[in-house]
Parts: structure tokens; C-alpha cells; sequence
């Protein structure tokens, strides 16, 4: 998998730009403030349909505008195809394949697939379960297409069981039968069962990959490991019995709170190094390898049964690691098929020969 060119037209610091990535492996330089971190996210709009930082899609359009436009040219292996994210103010968003607009942009998804790192996300993430939480559901959605989908059902049931409980907000929890709340608790149950199966069974299978390239990057004497917090391991439906389980032991609470206090939009997931908690107890060069490591494993798991590979974005990656860690770093990030870095200096082509240098205009 490769991105070929990118337009965008515009887009947040960019009134108008195209970028041609002849080369695979390459590393855009351009001073702090010029949007080398702009652009990376624009690439990864193409494989999730909105922005990997988090933003909203208002925030993105350029100050005083009403729309953004990105358009990059990608090739999946099977051949290029054109796909393009447009947002309008009074209109919304619509996504396009070779013209053609999609049904739902959440339908770009499994298009274009890239992973996206970025040193603003390491305490962000690493230290917020909200934001682990994400750092799966991206992946997981990039893997699979109907994992978006039930999210999207956990989501709409998790908001209509809200509902009712916020109409019995601070009031004692009915006995027996509730018909306003059961039917959500169900739907509630089954899809989440489902999700916190496939978010178990993804950290099972990332896990080696995991540890092997923290070792890889400098991590030798340090064992990482991950772990989800929600449910047991089990089949979907065993999975979702519990958790309707869960929902019936914590209704005069959700009652009191007006809100579902238990299910996977309450799950984490804990990085230890040697058994001790990451977020407790790692350096701020510790934590950064760890998601780079993540990021890296991340390539695996979306890498097609073809092996088919995903374009790894990496912005600002060298700065705060050592000469060593940045030196395996980079020697990793050869390996892969597509790997684009940003950095303020042209100090990573001078670290690695095989990086091509791209100068982001003034």
C-alpha cells in the first residue's frame, strides 16, 4: 500500500498544495509552525475519515473558510485509486472513491490504510483511558469494516439507554421488569460482548509483536507487556451474557448517576514494563518507545494476507530519543514497505541515507 500524491485545497495552514512521494521512505523538513504535522493528518483522513488528532472536522477548515478539501492518490496493491475527503460548513462531510461519492464516509475506511504517530499522543494516550480506548477502536476499525459498525450500534444504544436513565436520575431503580431500559440493555449487551471479544482477542495477538519491537528499541532489560480491563476472555455471546450481568448489578447506581457506568465504553486496557504500570511508573523516553512499539505492531496486524502493508506516518518521532534509540528507530522503520517522517532539520536523512528529503514550500 502506498499514497502517490496529495492535494489538499485547502487545508489548515494550506490554501493550496501537492505533494508528489516518489520515493518510499522519505522525510519532509520544514520549520516548527509550517504544517508538517498538517499534512500527516490529511494523510490519515484518507484511511479514517476523520482526523487522527481528534479534532473536529470545523477546526481543520482554515481560519475564515468554509470548507476543506484533501485528495491523494493511493494504490492498495490491486491498483491506484483517487480518494477524497470534502467538508463543507452547511453541508457536512462526503467521501469519494475515483469520483464517485461513497454512502457514508465512514465507508472510506479500509480504502487506504496508514498508521499515525505522533509525540503529542504519547502522555495523551498513554496516560488517558478515553484515548487508549481509541487507540484500539482506530485499529480495530481499519482491520475489519464491520467493527465500525458495531461501534457505531454499541454507540446509538448506549445513548438511548442513557436516555432513560437520565428520566430516572437520583431516583430509586425499579423492580422487577423495566421495559423502557431492557430492550437498550440487550442491544447494549450483544454488541459490547462483540467488542470487548474482538478488543481481547486483538491484544492477545498484538501483544508479541509488541514486546519484540521495544526490545528492538532499546529496550532490552524491560519486559512490555499489555492488558484489556473489561470482561473475561470468552466467545462474543458468553461475553455479552456477562455483561447484561454487570448491568443488572449496577442499575441503582446507573439510577443515582443518570448514565451507564460499566461496559466497553468504561474499559481500559494497562501497559507494564516488567510488571509495573507504564503510566505510573515510566520515563518520558520509556513511554514514547512504548508507542512507537505499539504504532509498529500496529503495521502487522493491518499488513493483508498479501501482505499488503499500511503507509507508517511518523511526525517528530527523533526528537527527545537518544542516539541509540533514534539510530533503531530508524533502522526498524526501513523495513517497512511506505514510512513517512516529519522533522524540523534534515538531521534523519543525514542518519539514514536511504530517507529522501521533501522541503515543504515557504
Amino acid at each position: 500500500m502506498r499514497i502517490c500524491s496529495l492535494t489538499l485545497r485547502p487545508f489548515r495552514n494550506f490554501a493550496s498544495l501537492t505533494v508528489q512521494f516518489g520515493a518510499d521512505h522519505c522525510v519532509i523538513c520544514a520549520g516548527n509552525g509550517r504544517g508538517k504535522s498538517n499534512l500527516l493528518e490529511a494523510i490519515s483522513y484518507l484511511s479514517i475519515g476523520k482526523s487522527v488528532r481528534g479534532a473536529q472536522d470545523g477546526e481543520v477548515v482554515p481560519h475564515g473558510g468554509v470548507y476543506f478539501d484533501i485528495e491523494g492518490l493511493c494504490d492498495d496493491g490491486r491498483g491506484p485509486a483517487r480518494l477524497r475527503l470534502f467538508y463543507d460548513r452547511a453541508t457536512g462531510k462526503t467521501a469519494f472513491r475515483d469520483g464517485a461519492p461513497l454512502p457514508r464516509v465512514a465507508d472510506v475506511v479500509g480504502h487506504f490504510r496508514s498508521v499515525h504517530f505522533s509525540p503529542a499522543d504519547v502522555a495523551l494516550v498513554l496516560r488517558s483511558p478515553a484515548e487508549r480506548r481509541r487507540l484500539l477502536d482506530i485499529l480495530l476499525s481499519q482491520a475489519s469494516a464491520d467493527y465500525l459498525d458495531l461501534l457505531l450500534r454499541y454507540q446509538r444504544a448506549l445513548a438511548q439507554r442513557n436516555r432513560v436513565l437520565r428520566e430516572y436520575r437520583g431516583g430509586a431503580a425499579p423492580t422487577g421488569r423495566w421495559p423502557e431500559l431492557e430492550p437498550w440493555s440487550e442491544q447494549l449487551a450483544s454488541h459490547g460482548g462483540a467488542i470487548r471479544a474482538r478488543r481481547h482477542a486483538l491484544l492477545i495477538s498484538i501483544g508479541p509483536h509488541l514486546a519484540g519491537f521495544y526490545r528492538q528499541l532499546g529496550g532490552e532489560n524491560e519486559e512490555l507487556s499489555v492488558r484489556y480491563r473489561g470482561g473475561t476472555p470468552d466467545e462474543p455471546a458468553a461475553m455479552a451474557a456477562a455483561l447484561i450481568e454487570e448491568l443488572d448489578a449496577r442499575r441503582p447506581q446507573e439510577c443515582l448517576a443518570g448514565h451507564t457506568t460499566t461496559g466497553p465504553h468504561r474499559d481500559d486496557l494497562l501497559f507494564t514494563l516488567s510488571g509495573q504500570p507504564a503510566e505510573t511508573y515510566a520515563s518520558a523516553g520509556q513511554l514514547k518507545s512504548i508507542l512507537i512499539a505499539w504504532k509498529m505492531a500496529e503495521m502487522l496486524v493491518l499488513e493483508s494476507p498479501a501482505g499488503n502493508e499500511p503507509v507508517l506516518l511518523l511526525d517528530d518521532v527523533l526528537s527527545e530519543l537518544d542516539d541509540r534509540r533514534s539510530a533503531a528507530l530508524l533502522e526498524l522503520a526501513g523495513t517497512f514497505r511506505q514510512v513517512i517522517l516529519t522533522s524540523p532539520t534534515e538531521t534523519a536523512t543525514a542518519r539514514h541515507g536511504a530517507l529522501e528529503a521533501l522541503t515543504l514550500p515557504q
